[in-house]
């Protein structure tokens, strides 16, 4: 006996917003979204990165955060910034190219892996 699969019963018919293609499921789809919305975060935060460390680098003057220390609880680990301290190019050069290329590479960072999700999204979407 010869079996026919018609398109009706190969299409997946789960209730949702998304258009189901294929059988893709329904949490594929939201986590398919949620790299889509997280790429774009990456790619602006990555943006702004270099937008401000080319504010700092064009001024001289970028800015070392201090770590608050918290001791009453009796644990020394950092647990937040509180106050930053301005570095000047003219004052020390060597540590403010240091925090210099901390900012380049932390922009990079979030703009390399920003492209790079959405990349993968789209192939994802493609297929």
């Amino acid at each position: 006996m010869d079996y026919q699969v018609t398109a009706a019963s190969r299409r997946c018919r789960l209730p949702g917003r998304w258009p189901v293609t294929g059988c893709e499921s329904a949490v594929a789809q939201l986590t398919l979204g949620v790299m889509r919305i997280l790429s774009y975060i990456l790619i602006v935060l990555g943006i702004y990165l270099f937008a401000s460390a080319l504010y700092q680098e064009y001024h001289g003057r970028t800015f070392k955060p201090l770590a608050l220390q918290l001791k009453a609880t009796g644990m020394s680990a950092n647990r937040g910034y509180l106050y930053s301290i301005p570095v000047l190019r003219d004052q020390n050069p060597e540590l403010f190219h240091q925090f210099m290329l901390t900012h380049w590479i932390y922009a990079a960072v979030a703009e390399i892996v920003g492209c790079g999700l959405y990349i993968k999204n789209k192939r994802n979407n493609d297929l």
